[in-house]
């Protein structure tokens, strides 16, 4: 036991004042020159969650006077900590995750949970997966970091006892006194603590790395207070009545109640106005026990009603079924839409793991959602996972920064995260906006072409491929236009970086172009080293006998036997990388037996009337072997290999 003199008490308060009462009562034997007065003042401030003022302290003692004990209690305080208030949010506690690719930490990627970060993919490749080991990681004392799938481990920011102390006081409500003076019931309001713990051994649990590892119940009981997963069904119940409960309580986990208790609804309002050209309103006059939520196409407080009093003229507002209507009657996408409106503005939870916002939502209110959630990202720590290239434009243009994780089943799963530099690129540069480059996000494949004619021909021949037994079409692939041949490298590295497959189409005339544009598209194609100069070689041998042949319809059968297996070898090369050359010319080329002729404007329209409309029409052209179909059926084939080459594997772009 540590014995602390006169002089040496204010040493100790100094060390030790982050570990609560229960430390002075049970470790440390005052003196007799230390009078109980001063004890009980010193438990008094610990307890209540006070900074000290040494100084002041150490005077009031000193003067031996209960009047200045007393006052000296005001000089002291500092701060008094809010224990259910404002969310610890300064920094957020969970500051890293490390991603699984295969099953080895060698090749494991660190992404920074210090932004808004949202996760994309095709389907099955492991997004809300990925959120629910997060929320296990985080809050369940059983979770394995073996037995998990995508997440490797979730890094916590290891705390001070200053800040430590602070976190554990939010969620701290009264003693229980069965075990000892130093133990607490925590929860997030007073009604819903359930378990005590000493609060010393949490506060050192949060200073402590190891204590997250060895996932302490005591830990994660915190833990678990401070993260919540929103996935399609459980948004859809937040709009419904919630209990009011003890209303002395500061904060409850209905974040519906939070909105009922609330000074203002003027924030969240702003979005459902602009959504729905309707107010909410929380009020309890149709059921006194409960927060109830309406939609109105007015706002209360624009007409003198205050939802929160039981006066005539609140009821007839709220009887007016013209005026008012029930949130929780709505259809799904306005009762997802205002429930994760509920949960950004008024939810209790620092750490919001969201699984396809967008889920239920009109593209033009997954855009809104995507603003707001970007907004109250500076205030909440905010993980998601979409479908949806709105959201994540919402996300963007309401945001400084965000992490963007593209997540793929290739190899055995992998991981693209992208920095938010190139996103704005996507987002800004003149030709990927106005080539839709950031829809591709969301495609399992895309397929770059030199222009609209090209574009709309191929699209339409992989739609026929489809729907034929006997023809591997492109998988959900998306065919985006470059606005010529100069511009394909530049979306294809884009594209690749990010982990979708691009695949380039150029006409025969590319390979006896200039060298840069030959080159360019090489190294998009993450073709480098020995290969690139191999490639260039090939190139630069046949170039001159490229250039002899008619440049739109000239080819491979133009070309006399040498030249033609030159120039046939460098077309195989490529086309292992991606880069698919029109053999016999340009797209004009393709389906001749079907007899198009005609200027090259005129072209695309005469081929799709050839091409016919009704399917069981004998004039309908359907798949074949050879031609266009064989050519397009190569680049589904180099798209869904997983183990195709000219790809960037599990980088940071």
């Amino acid at each position: 036991m540590t014995i602390y003199g006169q002089n040496g008490a204010f040493d100790f308060i100094a060390e030790f004042i982050p570990y609560g009462s229960y430390f002075v009562e049970q470790f440390v034997d005052f003196d007799d020159k230390l009078s109980i007065q001063f004890v009980n003042l010193l438990t008094r401030c610990i307890e209540c969650g006070l900074t000290v003022q040494l100084d002041n302290l150490r005077s009031a003692f000193q003067s031996g006077n209960k009047e200045t004990y007393n006052q000296s209690i005001i000089a002291i305080v500092a701060i008094r900590r809010c224990r259910i208030g404002a969310n610890f949010m300064g920094q957020p506690l969970f500051k890293e995750i490390k991603l699984k690719f295969h099953s080895t930490p060698e090749s494991s990627v660190s992404v920074e949970l210090d932004k808004l970060t949202i996760i994309i993919g095709p389907n099955n490749t492991g997004k809300s997966t990925l959120l629910s080991e997060i929320c296990s990681a985080i809050s369940d004392s059983g979770y394995s970091a073996e037995e998990s799938v995508v997440l490797e481990r979730c890094l916590p920011r290891v705390l001070n006892l200053e800040e430590a102390d602070r976190l554990v006081s939010r969620f701290r409500h009264d003693r229980d006194y069965s075990y000892g003076s130093d133990r607490y019931y925590y929860g997030i309001a007073e009604s819903d603590r359930n378990r005590s713990h000493s609060h010393h051994n949490l506060v050192q649990a949060f200073t402590n790395e190891n204590a997250w590892e060895r996932k302490e119940r005591q830990f994660t009981h915190i833990t678990n207070l401070m993260v919540k997963m929103l996935d399609g069904q459980s948004r859809l119940s937040i709009i419904n009545d919630a209990p009011l409960g003890d209303l002395r309580d500061s904060k409850s986990i209905h974040s519906l109640k939070n909105a009922f208790l609330a000074d203002s609804l003027d924030e969240v309002n702003a979005f459902i106005h602009e959504a729905f050209d309707a107010y909410l309103a929380v009020t309890n006059v149709t059921n006194a026990g409960s927060a109830v939520a309406f939609m109105s196409n007015e706002s209360p407080l624009s007409v003198g009603v205050n939802p929160k009093l039981q006066d005539r003229t609140t009821i007839g507002f709220f009887a007016n079924r013209k005026k008012c209507v029930e949130a929780k009657s709505q259809s799904d996408g306005t009762k997802a839409f205002l429930g994760l409106l509920l949960e950004l503005f008024y939810s209790p939870y620092d750490t919001l793991l969201i699984d396809e916002p967008e889920a239920f939502l009109h593209p033009t209110l997954a855009y809104l959602l995507g603003t707001a959630v970007g907004k109250r990202s500076s205030e909440k720590q905010i993980i998601c996972s979409t479908h949806s290239v709105d959201f994540l434009r919402g996300c963007l243009d309401s945001v400084k920064e965000l992490n963007l994780l593209r997540l793929t089943r290739d190899r055995g799963g992998s991981v693209h995260v992208f920095e938010d530099h190139q996103l704005r690129k996507m987002q800004n540069a003149p030709l990927l906006r106005t080539a839709s480059v950031m829809n591709g996000l969301f495609f399992n494949a895309a397929v770059v072409v030199e222009g609209d004619s090209d574009e709309a021909f191929y699209r339409e021949i992989n739609y026929r491929m489809a729907d034929s037994p006997e023809c591997q079409a492109l998988n959900n692939a998306l065919f985006i236009t470059s606005h010529g041949v100069d511009s394909e490298y530049k979306i294809i590295s884009i594209l690749r970086k990010a982990g979708i497959p691009a695949a380039a189409i150029v006409d025969f005339d590319f390979l006896g172009k200039a060298a840069e544009n030959f080159g360019n598209l090489l190294s998009s194609a993450n073709i480098n080293g020995a290969l690139y100069d191999s490639f260039k070689s090939q190139k630069l041998a046949v170039s001159k006998a490229v250039s002899s042949v008619d440049e739109k319809k000239g080819g491979l059968i133009d070309l006399g036997p040498s030249d033609a297996q030159a120039v046939s070898n460098l077309i195989d090369g490529l086309s292992d990388y991606g880069i698919f050359v029109v053999p016999n010319g340009s797209l004009e080329s393709w389906l001749n037996n079907l007899g198009v002729k005609g200027p090259k404007e005129q072209w695309l329209g005469l081929m799709f009337e050839k091409l016919g409309d009704d399917p069981a029409s004998s004039s309908y052209v359907h798949p074949r072997k050879g031609d266009v179909w064989e050519f397009l059926e190569k680049i589904a084939v180099w798209t869904s290999d997983p183990n195709r080459k000219g790809m960037y594997w599990s980088i940071v772009v």
